[in-house]
C-alpha cells in the first residue's frame, strides 16, 4: 500500500470531487436564488447587456489591440 502513495492521493482527490459534485448544490452556503446578471456603470447610469459599441472596450485579438 505504501508503494502506491500517488495512486491513493489521486484516488482520494477524485473521490472528493465526485462527492462535491453530487452534494455541492445541497451545501448550506450555496445561494440557490442567485441570478446571473452582468451590469456596468457608464455616465452614472447602470447598463445591462447588450452594450452599445465603445472605444474603451474593444473585442479584438491582443496582437491587434496593443497600443
Amino acid at each position: 500500500m505504501a508503494k502506491n502513495t500517488s495512486l491513493w492521493i489521486g484516488s482520494f482527490f477524485i473521490f472528493f470531487f465526485i462527492v462535491l459534485i453530487l452534494f455541492g448544490p445541497y451545501l448550506p452556503f450555496v445561494d440557490s436564488n442567485l441570478e446571473e446578471e452582468i451590469v456596468r456603470m457608464e455616465d452614472g447610469k447602470i447598463e445591462t447587456p447588450p452594450y452599445p459599441p465603445s472605444k474603451e472596450i474593444r473585442l479584438v485579438p491582443m496582437e491587434e489591440g496593443k497600443i
